[in-house]
């Protein structure tokens, strides 16, 4: 029986690598015909221009583009080989490809290249439009979209309106278009003006100022968080707009030029490739028109066949799989339930013992307290005394977490930017990772804003670094830090978003002491704990487990006995999505 259930397996095995590997060949033929005989992409070098514009193209040898020299990574002057570098740089040399003129680039301080512009030495700059601005200038069509961020001193609390709502001190860069923005909005707010955005952050380091504000991939550029731990990006942004072309107005012709090149270039999604070499993101290509229609049709009229045979072909070799997933499953959900049950009962029943408990040790520490302060006591009974008020604190410490955690939590949540709020939980951590010398590495995008509860999220993330610590060192029998476990002790940490679920994910591990496989299930229970005497309460891991389940999530955990472990969490959110 046993062989032939293994030679089932087997079969079934062989039978659905066969089906992959079928599967993979058909769909690489398609692929390649759809490349080489339908997908064929036009280079659209065929712009059709009136003849004004011919003229004017005919007549001019070179564009002047001058703007800021120093705003990474939209624009600035490369360091280490003084080349004139960014997305926008990309942009305007893609710009003269399509168009078939040159267009030099010049780097100035920002406030000198809106005068070049407006005194006709240059012809174009990148910019947001306003009403100051259009007395001067002609704006093309829309380019990218563009955000303003601000940075603050960590000690201030809140988001922008409260921020701004006091009499504080903002550098800016002078001449942007932020400037007359908090005019207007803010007029209570004292503008620093500096050079670029890179001199004001000096000045907020040095607490010349309390906050800055600009563009916000710049201001991104220039935070970091390790160098100056006490800034803080704010999570909500001041504005966003759309950036354009400024020309003089005596340049009507060239505008209508460089409107046909934006439209090129849109059409190309030449933008989206500029921004995945810059940001890393990715972005889809545009799919051209098809030259053969009726390859087109044949195509697209083969992939519903395709696709049905290869479903009926992949559900029947896989319900044995399916079958077994399904069951392992409900076993888990089935687990689950049961620890979630147990959890509830046990806090129920802390709760209640933490208060019954808490009357007798007031009235052990009163005695302790008459005793020392009414007799002269040799040392041995002061000695005594300290064990029992050592003892006391330490058994009023666990009721304290007992009655705190056993409590439900609130469930107000808020919009968090993951980066910074873990950034800030591991700085009160600095001190006891400097001493250690443990290695803590982070792994989150600065874009990473999700609705959380953030009180619950601090009891998680504390305590599992807590216990990450415990694991990556040795203690003696009083509980007092000896030595590291291994040479190389390291915590890492990564926080990324689930958008299938969708979830947040976070991901705890060490490379520590890790655990016997016969404690997974039992990790979680309140007072278990498998550390030393006078090390701990075995409540971290309860209190971890308690939050998690209050926000609807999971934490599961990989662990080898002298490897390490990582922990597993899972949060469902509400995405909210953020576009470049």
């Amino acid at each position: 029986m046993k062989n032939d259930m293994a030679n089932n397996s087997r079969n079934f095995t062989i039978s659905k690598k066969s089906i992959f590997i079928l599967f993979a060949i058909i769909i690489l033929f398609f692929s390649s015909f759809y490349y080489f005989y339908i997908y064929t992409p036009k280079v659209n070098n065929d712009i059709k221009f009136t003849s004004s514009e011919i003229e004017y193209l005919k007549n001019t040898d070179k564009i002047l583009y001058a703007a800021d020299q120093n705003a990474p990574p939209l624009r600035f002057v490369d360091k280490s080989d003084g080349q004139y570098k960014g997305v926008v740089i990309d942009y305007i040399s893609q710009l003269s490809l399509e168009l078939g003129i040159n267009i030099d680039t010049k780097p100035l301080p920002w406030e000198n290249a809106i005068e070049s512009l407006k005194s006709g030495e240059s012809q174009m700059c990148d910019m947001f439009s306003n009403e100051e601005r259009a007395q001067h200038f002609i704006f093309t069509k829309p380019i990218y979209n563009l955000r303003a961020a601000v940075a603050v001193n960590s000690s201030y609390s809140g988001g922008i309106r409260e921020i701004f709502s006091r009499n504080i001190r903002l550098a800016t860069q002078k001449g942007d278009y932020l400037n007359s923005y908090m005019i207007k909005n803010y007029p209570n707010v004292e503008l620093v003006y500096t050079q670029d955005i890179e001199s004001a952050f000096e000045l907020l380091s040095k607490g010349r100022v309390d906050a800055v504000a600009g563009d916000e991939p710049v201001i991104l550029y220039f935070h970091d968080p390790l160098k100056n731990p006490n800034i803080r990006i704010l999570d909500n942004t001041l504005y966003e707009n759309t950036v354009v072309f400024a020309l003089p107005k005596n340049e009507p012709v060239l505008l209508s030029i460089l409107n046909k090149g934006i439209d090129s270039i849109n059409s190309k999604r030449q933008l989206e490739k500029i921004q995945q070499k810059w940001f890393g993101i990715s972005a889809p290509i545009t799919r051209p028109e098809k030259n053969n229609s009726v390859a087109k049709y044949a195509f697209f009229a083969t992939i519903p066949f395709l696709i049905l045979s290869m479903a009926v072909l992949y559900i029947n070799a896989s319900l044995k799989e399916q079958v077994i997933a399904y069951a392992e499953k409900e076993k888990f959900h089935e687990r689950l339930s049961l620890q979630a049950n147990k959890m509830a009962a046990i806090g129920e029943l802390a709760s209640g013992i933490a208060h019954e408990i808490r009357n007798p040790l007031g009235i052990i520490r009163t005695q302790s307290f008459i005793i020392r302060s009414s007799l002269d006591t040799c040392e041995p009974t002061v000695k005594s005394l300290e064990y029992i008020d050592n003892a006391v604190e330490r058994a009023s410490k666990t009721i304290d977490n007992l009655l705190n955690f056993s409590k439900i939590s609130g469930e107000t949540t808020e919009r968090t930017n993951m980066r910074t709020f873990i950034e800030n939980i591991v700085s009160l951590e600095r001190e006891i990772l400097t001493k250690r010398n443990i290695v803590m590495e982070f792994n989150c995008n600065s874009y990473t804003i999700v609705p959380i509860n953030q009180e619950a999220m601090k009891h998680i993330l504390i305590n599992l670094f807590s216990n990450a610590v415990d694991a990556l060192c040795v203690y003696d029998s009083n509980g007092k830090y000896v030595r590291n476990l291994n040479d190389s002790p390291k915590i890492t940490v990564e926080v990324y978003i689930n958008k299938e679920e969708p979830s947040l994910m976070i991901n705890f591990s060490d490379n520590g002491i890790g655990m016997d496989k016969k404690y997974s299930d039992q990790i979680f229970n309140p007072f278990f704990t498998t550390k030393g005497p006078n090390k701990g309460t075995g409540l971290g891991l309860y209190i971890v487990y308690s939050e998690i389940s209050k926000l609807n999530g999971k934490i599961w955990l990989e662990s080898e006995l002298d490897k390490g472990t990582t922990f597993f969490v899972s949060i469902p959110i509400k995405l909210i999505t953020h576009e470049k």
